[in-house]
C-alpha cells in the first residue's frame, strides 16, 4: 500500500487546499502504477514538528510494515525542519520506504533524491524562519508603534480597528463591563487583608466569571494585576519600569498621562523554552493607544504589595518555616499542599487546588503545620527504629552492583559489541562504493556509533548511581535520626524528611499515609 499525506496550516496562504493536494497526489499514484493508497490528511497543522494525529498515524502503519511509499504534493508538506527531514527519511529508508513528490519532482529511491530531498528541506526551513522573524519584527514594530501587536485582547478591552495614514491598525479601546472588574480586583487586592486568594473568593461570591465564563485562578488574576496597560502613561511608572532596566521607548515629555504603556518582549515564543521570561533587560516599554483604567498610585503600590509578599512567602519547597515542605499532598485531588499563614498569624498546610481556584475544586480541609509535623514525626520515628529498615539501610551502605544490575550492564554491552561489528561491515562497505553510497554509509555509521556512545553512557550511570547510593548512604547515620527529630533544627529535620520520605498524603488530621523511599 502507498501513503498519500497532505498536510495543510491554518495558514491557508501557504499552501493549496486539502482536496488540491490530494488530487496531484493520486495523479502522480496512477502514473506509477499505484492503485493500493490511502490518505494521510492533517488539516490546520503547521510542520515546525511531526507531532500531528494524522503523520503519527501513517507514521505507526509504517513501522507496521503496511506501506511501501510516501506520496506528498511537496516535500515541506512532510516537514520544514531539515533535521526532523533527514532523519525521516533515513529511517523510512532502512524500513524500505521512499518518498515521493508531485511538485518537487522528488523520489528518494533515485540517485541524487536524497540530496534533492535535502536542499528542499533546507529552503522550505529557511523559508519558515524567515516567516517567523517577519511576524515578530512586525509584532514588536506594531507594539513601539502603540498599536495591538496581536491575539485577543486583555480583559478589560475590546479590539478596535482604525485607519491611520491610509493603513489598518488595531487599537484597545475599554469594554466598561469588564474595566469595572478589573478596577475592583485591584481595589480587593489594596485592602488590608487583601490577597489573590481573597479576590478569588470574593469574585466566586460575586459570581464574577472570566470572558469565557470560568472561574478565576490565582495565575490569572496575578498576570492581571501586573499589566501597565491598565495604568496611564505616567512620569511614576515610567520611573518605575526604567528603574528595573527595561527597554524605554518612551520619552518623558510623552508620559502625560493620557495614554497607557505596554511592556512586550516579556517571552521568546520561538525558543525552546517559550514560557520562561526573558531577562528585564530584554522587555522594551512603550507608549500603548488606550486610555488607562486605574490611576498611577493604584497601580504602584500593587506592585510594591505584590513584590513584598514576593520576598516573604517563600516558594513551596523552600519555605524555612516546616520541615515537610514540598513533601505533601492533597489526598482527595493529588495537588501540592504548601504552607501558609492565616490572618491569626496560624501557619497551615494548605491544598493548593483550594486555595488557588475560588469555585472550591477541591474539599480537603487545612491542618496546623504543627500538628502535621507532630504525626509525620511520630511515623518516622517507628519507621527509623523498625530493625527490618535499619538492616535494610546498613545494606545499602555497604551496597554493591544487584544481580539485576549486572545483568542490564550484559545486555547492554553486547548490544555495543554487535554495533562495533556493524560498524566494521559498513567500512568494508565503504572501499567498494560509490560517492552516493559512501556518504550514504558514513551517515549510517554515525548513527550506529552515536547509539553505541549512548549504550556506553547508560553502562556509566548505572555503575554510577550505584556509587551515589553509597556515597549518600554513607553520611546517614538512622541511630541519631531520632534525636535529630527531637532537637534538631528546622533545616536538620527537613533534610531528615527529604532523604526518607518520597511524600505524604493528607485526607484529614485522621488518615494521614506517609511514602517512604526504601
Amino acid at each position: 500500500m502507498v501513503a498519500i499525506y497532505v498536510r495543510q496550516s491554518l495558514d491557508k496562504k501557504d499552501s493549496l487546499s486539502i482536496e488540491s493536494q490530494i488530487n496531484d497526489c493520486i495523479t502522480l499514484c496512477k502514473r506509477n502504477g499505484w492503485d493500493d493508497y490511502q490518505v494521510y490528511k492533517d488539516k490546520g497543522w503547521s510542520a515546525k514538528n511531526l507531532d500531528r494525529p494524522e503523520f503519527q498515524k501513517m507514521n505507526n502503519d509504517v513501522e507496521a510494515g503496511k506501506i511501501k511509499a510516501v506520496v506528498c504534493y511537496k516535500i515541506d508538506r512532510i516537514s520544514r525542519s531539515i533535521r526532523d527531514l533527514v532523519n525521516l527519511i533515513e529511517d523510512y529508508h532502512e524500513l524500505g520506504v521512499h518518498f515521493v513528490s508531485f511538485a518537487d519532482n522528488i523520489n528518494t529511491a533515485a540517485p541524487g533524491g536524497l540530496m534533492m530531498a535535502t536542499l528542499f528541506g533546507s529552503l522550505a526551513q529557511m523559508e519558515r524562519e524567515a516567516i517567523i522573524t517577519r511576524v515578530t519584527d512586525n509584532y514588536y514594530y506594531r507594539c513601539e508603534l502603540g498599536y495591538w501587536g496581536g491575539g485577543p485582547a486583555p480583559y478589560g478591552f475590546n479590539l478596535k480597528k482604525i485607519v491611520e495614514n491610509g493603513q489598518k491598525h488595531t487599537v484597545l479601546e475599554i469594554n466598561e463591563r469588564e474595566a469595572a472588574v478589573v478596577k475592583q480586583f485591584f481595589k480587593w487586592y489594596l485592602e488590608p487583608d487583601g490577597t489573590i486568594y481573597e479576590i478569588l473568593k470574593k469574585a466566586d461570591k460575586a459570581g464574577i466569571k472570566t470572558r469565557k465564563g470560568g472561574a478565576w485562578t490565582s495565575r490569572v488574576v496575578s498576570e492581571l494585576l501586573s499589566k501597565p496597560m491598565y495604568a496611564p502613561n505616567s512620569m511614576d511608572i515610567y520611573n518605575f519600569y526604567a528603574a528595573q532596566g527595561v527597554r524605554v521607548r518612551v520619552t518623558p515629555e510623552e508620559c502625560d498621562g493620557k495614554l497607557s504603556l505596554n511592556v512586550f518582549g516579556k517571552r521568546d515564543r520561538n525558543s525552546k523554552h517559550p514560557k520562561r521570561s526573558r531577562p528585564v533587560n530584554e522587555m522594551t516599554l512603550a507608549i500603548c493607544k488606550n486610555p488607562p483604567i486605574i490611576d498611577s498610585d493604584t497601580f504602584l503600590k500593587t506592585q510594591f504589595k505584590k513584590k513584598a509578599k514576593l520576598q516573604v512567602s517563600p516558594r513551596n519547597g523552600t519555605s524555612k518555616t516546616t520541615m515537610l515542605s514540598g513533601l505533601v499532598k492533597c489526598a482527595y485531588c493529588g495537588r501540592a499542599m504548601s504552607p501558609c499563614g492565616s490572618s491569626r498569624g496560624s501557619k497551615y498546610f494548605t491544598c493548593s487546588g483550594k486555595r488557588n481556584y475560588a469555585t472550591g475544586t477541591c474539599i480537603s480541609k487545612s491542618i496546623k503545620i504543627e500538628k502535621l509535623e507532630h504525626i509525620v514525626t511520630d511515623d518516622i520515628l517507628r519507621y527509623v527504629t523498625n530493625p527490618k529498615v535499619i538492616d535494610m539501610f546498613h545494606a545499602m551502605q555497604s551496597s554493591k552492583l544487584s544481580a539485576e544490575q549486572n545483568h542490564k550492564i550484559n545486555l547492554l554491552q553486547q548490544e555495543a559489541a554487535k554495533l562495533d561489528i556493524e560498524i566494521e561491515n559498513l567500512l568494508d562497505a565503504c572501499s567498494a562504493g560509490n560517492a552516493t553510497a559512501i556518504e550514504y554509509l558514513n551517515k549510517r555509521i554515525e548513527k550506529i556509533d552515536a547509539r553505541k556512545h549512548e549504550l556506553l553512557n547508560q553502562i556509566n550511570d548505572i555503575k554510577k548511581d550505584t556509587e551515589n547510593v553509597i556515597s549518600l548512604f554513607a553520611g546517614i547515620e538512622i541511630e541519631n535520626v531520632p534525636n535529630i527529630l527531637a532537637n534538631g533544627s528546622i533545616e536538620e529535620k527537613k533534610n531528615v524528611c527529604q532523604f526518607f520520605v518520597q511524600e505524604i498524603m493528607f485526607t484529614n488530621t485522621e488518615d494521614v499515609k506517609v511514602y517512604y523511599k526504601m
